[in-house]
């Protein structure tokens, strides 16, 4: 039993009373009540551990333990099995009730409206995690020797049924109830200054409290200086360290031992702390230059409340919550082997944890909790998100079926929220800013060392060992050793929108009605670290920034018929035959968005960004042509690293300062941009089209059928080459499509009209 199911349940309600005081004056009151469940189950829950031979109590979560088998590739491959269980079990339920009020006044050349909207927002999220515990099967112990080859297929299996993972946890996660109030009071004044002249003005407050946890069940912050159960053995255990590899030398002679989580002071506490609210104003007119032109423009702010979400990267808000609670919720790692399989261990499958589980300590560690292991906080104040907003259009008639307009419109994010930062990156002084890889760097930063922490972190796994790597004590916040630290939606991110509309309208005539759309934008972005040592965000052309855009649709009833141009004399057979014709179509034309360059790749000597290019319909196959992405300009191979003894000898070879054929970077600062407004990925190109035809019935009635076609030119989009690393065989290729463009589709229907 594997996979998922997913269960969404809405029930709501709400009672609205419009109520006409007088003429003048109308009052409309509402109560609105919301919930909506969301349950992620799987059909493994369908079995409890005790009929697969676990001991039952040790669960929290009746359903199978989750079953990986790792010899292949992955489960349920070729040289795999299927795996059994799941790990994403959850509960999401949430609440909203609001109550709105607001009065409409008429006095004179004015229309006010007065206003009032209170919401309170309730979530609760539990994800249940490893909660019967999951378990990872390989061939450690069925190898024949140490350094022996594995079998290809088939020794997961037989782990399995010995009852001897090489890996395992267990969670105990916590239950966490999330409450939120907004209230938002407005004003707005449509001011008919003359016949010509209109003028709307408006102002809007809005108040957006922070979430806040019903039982404090949260972390709400990180603070860097606070004092951790190991500081003060770490500082006093710290030497100034000097590793060296080749010509590469680093020096660590300062050592910082603060810093740690913080917690709400009571229940009810508040996970970040937000603005006190946000005076937004709208301003807006429309003036008659003369009967046939109108000329129309506003200007305002629009707020959006804080969630508990993060903000993708394809701009839309994550469905799952942010929920931290460190402390809360603990894991117990299974110990196997600690020999690499040439003991078997004690702990077996049918007793997989026999001295028990972590258990979870609250906030009673303050700053220690979590030390050596990876965290993450919201940040811990921020600011309500809101966007400026402004546009001036002009419209006017040619004739009086024929229309024209032109737009400018432009939009200014600010505030915006980023999914994440890890704060305990390497510290910039310590990444390369050479062009090529600097393997000795990398190899200095694996030197082992003398661990200030050694066994200071109970829970920190090989961050607690007598020694480490370098590379562990060279971050900001090394009681964490390379675990990430990451502080969620800094409301730091900014977005720049502008674009120009032209419109065309042709309402019906002679059978014909027309519109056509296009429109030149461009939107830049602020709202991603190129470097997560960065103090600012990257500013980029936005993924999302589609040039040209160009629509036109139109409706052509043929002149053929009764009542027609071409009525051929009345004739009834005419009419049924060449008669009541219909053509639809509708067209789209869209630019291609810039690709995104999610890693750091390496540029080939004597390569600039400008050389870079991309055939976006070049879709040749792997291997047996010239790829759609310009590859040349960057390095692709991938040679081993030389030794240490010829990085010695060959400093420059290892240092990257010259020309090495390997296509990856190591501790290197980033600033090869993320996106190229001239490197694009394929555009939309796309036909709709239909035939109608009616049949005259009795009174009015009529047999209307359709063929239909969709994508009519069988027009593919094709997904953008493949850029994530220059060493795939695949680099710069094409292999795919969009999800959503799908082949030509033909229907044919009929119905009747009465």
């Amino acid at each position: 039993m594997t996979g998922t199911t997913l269960l969404r349940g809405n029930l709501g309600t709400s009672v609205d009373n419009v109520f006409t005081l007088n003429p003048t004056t109308i009052i409309d009151t509402r109560v609105n009540f919301t919930f909506f469940n969301e349950i992620h189950g799987t059909p493994a829950q369908a079995y409890s551990p005790a009929s697969v031979g676990l001991p039952y109590g040790s669960v929290t979560e009746p359903e199978l333990p989750y079953i990986n088998f790792s010899t292949g590739s992955s489960c349920g491959s070729f040289t795999s099995y299927q795996c059994f269980g799941d790990t994403s079990s959850a509960l999401d339920p949430t609440t909203s009730f609001q109550v709105f009020a607001d009065v409409v006044k008429v006095l004179g050349r004015h229309t006010l409206k007065v206003g009032f909207d209170g919401r309170q927002y309730r979530l609760s999220v539990q994800n249940f995690g490893d909660a019967s515990g999951s378990y990872t099967f390989g061939s450690t112990y069925v190898t024949q020797k140490a350094g022996g080859t594995a079998q290809t297929f088939g020794s997961d299996l037989a782990s399995f049924e010995f009852g001897l993972p090489t890996s395992g946890e267990y969670d105990i996660n916590a239950r966490s109830d999330y409450h939120q109030y907004y209230t938002g009071s407005f004003i707005q004044d449509d001011w008919r200054v003359s016949d010509k002249l209109t003028v709307n003005m408006g102002l809007r407050f809005d108040i957006d409290t922070p979430f806040r946890e019903k039982d404090g069940r949260t972390v709400n912050g990180f603070n860097p200086t606070a004092i951790n159960s190991a500081s003060a053995a770490a500082t006093a255990a710290f030497k100034p360290l000097t590793v060296t590899s080749g010509s590469q030398s680093a020096t660590l002679s300062t050592f910082n031992t603060l810093g740690g989580l913080t917690f709400p002071g009571s229940n009810n506490g508040a996970v970040y702390a937000t603005n006190s609210g946000y005076v937004s104003p709208r301003l807006g007119f429309s003036y008659s230059i003369d009967p046939k032109t109108v000329l129309r423009g506003g200007f305002g702010l629009f707020v959006q409340p804080e969630t508990l979400a993060s903000l993708a990267s394809t701009g839309t808000y994550s469905s799952n919550a942010l929920s931290n609670s460190e402390g809360f919720s603990a894991s117990t790692t299974y110990t196997g082997s600690t020999n690499n399989g040439l003991t078997p261990p004690t702990n077996v499958l049918s007793n997989p944890f026999p001295n028990g589980f972590v258990q979870a300590t609250g906030s009673s560690q303050g700053a220690s909790t979590f030390l050596g292991q990876t965290i993450s906080f919201l940040a811990p104040v921020q600011h309500d998100p809101y966007a400026e907003r402004w546009n001036l259009g002009l419209q006017h008639s040619l004739t009086s079926s024929t229309l024209i307009e032109f737009l400018y419109q432009g939009n200014h994010g600010v505030h915006l929220p980023i999914a994440q930062q890890n704060i305990n990156a390497i510290r910039t002084q310590y990444l390369t800013t050479n062009p090529y890889r600097n393997n000795s760097l990398s190899s200095a930063y694996a030197t082992t060392v003398a661990n200030p922490y050694a066994g200071l972190l109970p829970n920190g796994g090989s961050n607690n060992n007598a020694t480490v790597a370098f590379s562990n004590l060279i971050t900001p916040y090394p009681q964490y050793g390379t675990a990430n630290v990451l502080e969620q939606n800094q409301t730091i991110g900014q977005s720049y929108f502008n674009s120009v509309v032209a419109h065309v309208e042709q309402r019906s005539k002679h059978g014909l009605t027309l519109t056509a759309n296009y429109s030149y934008s461009k939107l830049i972005e602020a709202d991603t670290f190129l470097n997560d040592e960065d103090s600012t965000p990257t500013r980029r052309i936005s993924p999302f920034d589609h040039t040209h855009h160009f629509t036109v649709g139109g409706t052509y009833n043929l002149p053929f018929g009764k009542g027609k141009t071409f009525a051929f004399g009345g004739s009834r057979l005419m009419n049924e035959l060449v008669g009541g014709f219909v053509i639809n179509s509708i067209y789209q034309f869209q630019s291609g968005q810039p690709l995104v360059f999610t890693n750091d790749l390496v540029l080939a000597p004597g390569a600039t960004l400008r050389q870079i290019s991309n055939k976006p319909r070049n879709t040749a196959l792997v291997g047996s042509g010239n790829p759609a992405l310009s590859t040349n300009e960057f390095v692709t191979g991938n040679v081993a690293a030389l030794t240490t003894t010829q990085c010695t000898a060959t400093p420059s070879a290892c240092d990257g300062s010259t020309f090495i054929n390997n296509g990856a970077y190591v501790d290197h600062y980033r600033t090869l941009p993320q996106t190229l407004s001239w490197v694009r990925q394929d555009g939309y190109n796309n036909l709709d089209a239909s035939i109608l035809k009616n049949f005259d019935l009795v009174h009015g009635a009529y047999l209307q059928l359709r063929f239909e076609t969709f994508n009519t030119l069988n027009h593919p989009v094709f997904a953008a080459p493949n850029v994530s690393s220059g060493t795939a065989s695949n680099f710069g290729y094409i292999t795919s499509t969009i999800a959503n463009s799908l082949p030509r589709q033909v229907q044919l229907g009929g119905r009747i009209v009465f």
